[in-house]
């Protein structure tokens, strides 16, 4: 990476989080408006591509676990920032054991 890339890349920062039942990616993204948001999941990869004003256009993509239930992930886009819940399968979520009684 160049310096140019480090000082000017304005691609938004996400922060991912893993929790139990899944992932949840943020953003922030002020001014950015629904239909400027291109959010798609195809082989494994969580893209998201939009255009800012006065910034230009941004590309992410996330390579997502086979644990991920693809059908299930939700995107939202509240007071500029950008939520996505990505859920882990039924089969991949922790479950408590219980003892048995001796």
């Amino acid at each position: 990476m160049d310096l140019y890339s480090v000082l000017f890349d304005h691609r938004p920062r996400f922060f991912v989080k893993e929790q139990a039942d899944g992932y949840v990616l943020t953003a922030d993204l002020p001014g950015v408006k629904d239909e400027d948001l291109d959010i798609t999941l195809a082989a494994g990869r969580l893209t998201v591509a939009g255009k800012r004003e006065g910034y230009g256009e941004f590309k992410r993509v996330f390579a997502l676990p086979e644990s991920v239930d693809g059908e299930q992930v939700s995107a939202e886009l509240k007071s500029g920032v950008l939520t996505l819940t990505v859920p882990k399968k039924a089969a991949a979520q922790p479950r408590k054991i219980a003892l048995k009684a001796a």
